[in-house]
């Protein structure tokens, strides 16, 4: 008898990093995605306290029902040449992951 095994695939991963090279990963799944509460913030932020040369992103459980979730993205970069850390250029992004 052959023995297959099927991974649920990562619904989205958040990436952060910096100047410095350092990189951080956070993985949601979509069981995660169903059984979360709404409202709920994954976070991917930039590590070693770097304010310059930074990408951080952020999803947030908007909407839920039983067909799927809508989740709102934010990207966040600081660039390099950036004067002031709150000089920051943001982007946000609505999706819609929906159930099998």
């Amino acid at each position: 008898m052959k023995t297959e095994t099927i991974k649920e695939p990562v619904a989205f991963t958040l990436q952060s990093r910096s100047n410095k090279g350092t990189e951080k990963l956070v993985k949601v799944s979509f069981a995660d995605l169903r059984y979360t509460s709404l409202g709920t913030i994954w976070i991917a932020t930039a590590p070693d306290g770097e304010k310059v040369g930074t990408h951080e992103e952020i999803a947030t459980l908007v909407y839920k029902s039983v067909e799927g979730v809508a989740v709102l993205f934010e990207t966040m970069e600081t660039p390099n040449d950036a004067q002031n850390p709150a000089d920051l250029v943001s982007e946000k992004v609505l999706r819609w992951y929906e159930f099998a």
